[in-house]
């Protein structure tokens, strides 16, 4: 009789325990989830910038780090891509051989042509895991044609 109690004891604190592991890597989950969308697409080490020539009809995409002392970006994000969502809807990808190195700030950046089209453009940063499955990093959004985004 003791030695079946025992026995049920033991089976009922793994199961227990599992379930509690299960639903502490649940909750974690869920806080990422939840956290990034009401950041506002904004991540902790990174952030989206934007210049332009004088006439805006080109625009440099930047990714620049924010932590000091500053990570080198291709090291430690691995493959990166820009999409860019211009004002009609139209994506366009900017991917990593496109994207070169910059040491001040420290990221990376990107050259995309407006073509002349004028209003609010979307830049969201993608980076690869080992797998090459893209995730997001950061994203925002600019206004062009209003003369505020010349270098």
């Amino acid at each position: 009789m003791l030695a079946a109690s025992w026995k049920y004891l033991v089976l009922a604190a793994i199961v227990g325990g599992v379930g509690a592991l299960l639903l502490v890597r649940w909750l974690a989950v869920a806080f990422e989830l939840v956290r990034y969308p009401l950041s506002h697409w904004k991540d902790r080490e990174w952030e989206a910038q934007i210049g332009a020539t004088k006439d805006e009809s080109i625009l440099f995409a930047e990714l620049v780090c924010r932590v000091h002392p500053p990570i080198d970006a291709k090291m430690a994000l691995g493959y990166m891509e820009c999409l860019v969502i211009d004002p009609n809807c139209q994506e366009t990808r900017i991917p990593g051989d496109f994207l070169s190195a910059q040491y001040d700030p420290p990221g990376v950046s990107g050259k995309y042509q407006t073509g002349g089209v004028v209003g609010e453009y979307e830049f969201r940063w993608y980076a690869s895991n080992k797998r090459r499955k893209l995730y997001e990093i950061t994203r925002r959004r600019f206004n062009v044609g209003t003369g505020d985004l010349a270098l």
